[in-house]
């Protein structure tokens, strides 16, 4: 008896659904994020790379998260609260001004800038900008590259504020270091103090780089006029092309060659049931067929019995 050979529907059926799940996966890893532009006060577009902190996992980077208070945008940088006035996405800049000096008042920066830490900074660089420096004298000053604070001078302190002046020395009577903040750079000779107060509240100009950003190369990749010195924006090209290479490998012709081989195996198995069943209709064809004998010859054989009784008597 032959045995019927079983179908390969279940086979299919889990091929099929291991193609739906490989498709499924390759289009969840390649199908971005879909992120909306925020807003707040009179920064209307805070785009990619930029993000509030109100914003979904996944919109911007939070290396350069920003924060909504008060309808003011407002950035940390280095322990400081900055006041957003502009982000320029064509330019990769943004102009911020201290918390404390946005009004224009007399009053010291809400948090002192350390140089060093400016330098080696890894999300923005400074751009055409200086420092104002602010120091505390127990006497009076005649130097004209310091102009009083009346606001915080008095009960035999004075202060007084230095522009494009970042490193103290020189000074007369005994006098300490308070604190420093960038300023954007103007070509002018010992400004007065208000003129000063003016350039504060200006603020100054932040420049950032999504290739420098995570960078341990930081100063070398802003000095540069591309951003990454030459062998290493090679090694970031080579590296670049490396990456897409894996991911075309892994999410578009790994599936491709899996389908390839699953169809293959598949054919190669149908093709051994065909031969195994023309095998075994062979075989059944190829069996001698059992003899019956019919009415007619019976009567024949039997007549020729009585015949040979006869001539025998």
């Amino acid at each position: 008896m032959i045995r019927r050979q079983e179908s390969p529907v279940p086979s299919t059926t889990l091929f099929s659904v291991l193609i739906f799940i490989l498709s499924t996966e390759v289009k969840a890893r390649f199908i971005p994020h879909v992120c909306s532009r925020s807003s707040c006060g009179d920064i209307e577009i805070i785009d990619y790379p930029f993000r509030l902190k109100t914003d979904p996992p996944g919109c911007g980077e939070t290396v350069f998260q920003l924060s909504c208070e008060n309808n003011k945008t407002i950035l940390e940088f280095h322990s400081g609260k900055y006041y957003v006035k502009k982000i320029s996405y064509d330019d990769n800049r943004l102009r911020v001004v201290d918390f404390n000096l946005a009004s224009g008042s007399c009053s010291l920066p809400y948090k002192s800038v350390s140089v060093d830490e400016v330098i080696d900074d890894h999300h923005y660089r400074l751009v055409s900008t200086t420092y104002t420096s602010f120091i505390k004298c127990s006497t009076n000053l005649s130097d004209q590259a310091y102009r009083l604070l009346p606001c915080l001078s008095g009960n035999g302190s004075s202060f007084y504020v230095s522009y494009d002046n970042y490193i103290i020395s020189n000074l007369q009577g005994p006098c300490s270091f308070i604190s420093r903040v960038p300023t954007v750079y103007q070509t002018v000779l010992f400004p007065s103090f208000d003129s000063i107060l003016q350039l504060m509240q200006t603020g100054f100009d932040l420049e950032w780089s999504i290739e420098c950003w995570d960078s341990s190369f930081s100063y070398d990749c802003y000095k540069s006029g591309n951003y990454l010195p030459p062998w290493f924006a090679g090694f970031s090209m080579t590296w670049n092309v490396l990456s897409a290479i894996y991911l075309v490998g892994r999410f578009i012709l790994a599936p491709i060659g899996i389908f390839g081989f699953l169809i293959h195996k598949y054919m190669k198995t149908k093709k051994a049931i065909d031969n195994e069943q023309r095998f075994l209709r062979r075989q059944q064809h190829s069996m001698p067929r059992r003899q019956t004998s019919s009415p007619c010859v019976s009567l024949i054989y039997q007549a020729y019995q009585q015949l040979r009784v006869k001539l025998k008597a």
